[in-house]
């Protein structure tokens, strides 16, 4: 292939792979409606969770100040969309020293997750 229609065809390439949009889709979207259902605070432990979640996308500490001490924090995060337009859900599930669960904060601007929040609005 001569230099020319090289040059010609990666130009073609680039140009519509601006038209094109490149999903992205990243980790697993916890299921928050089963944290109501299958957790109790003050009694489900590291197992429950597990079991309603799966393994952690991370873990760390946290110093609230409605709790005595640091509690330790499971992370759940999923990602979906193009890169001109993400959307990101994350829940943060929390447990005294013990490793009893506490309870959870979610954030979503996914817009199955919105919908499902407005109807209990």
């Amino acid at each position: 292939m001569d230099r020319t229609r090289f040059v010609f065809i990666a130009a073609l390439i680039l140009a519509c792979g601006g038209c094109v949009a490149i999903p992205i889709v990243s980790g697993t979207h916890p299921p928050t409606d089963r944290l109501e259902s299958s957790l109790v605070v003050g009694k489900s432990g590291f197992g429950q969770v597990l079991e309603v979640l799966g393994p952690p996308d991370g873990q760390g500490r946290a110093r609230l100040p409605m709790y005595d001490g640091e509690q330790s924090l499971w992370n759940y995060q999923f990602q979906t969309g193009t890169p001109d337009d993400i959307q990101l859900a994350i829940v943060l599930v929390f447990f005294d020293e013990d490793g009893i669960y506490n309870g959870y904060i979610w954030f979503s601007s996914v817009p199955d997750d919105l919908e499902i929040h407005r109807r209990f609005q």
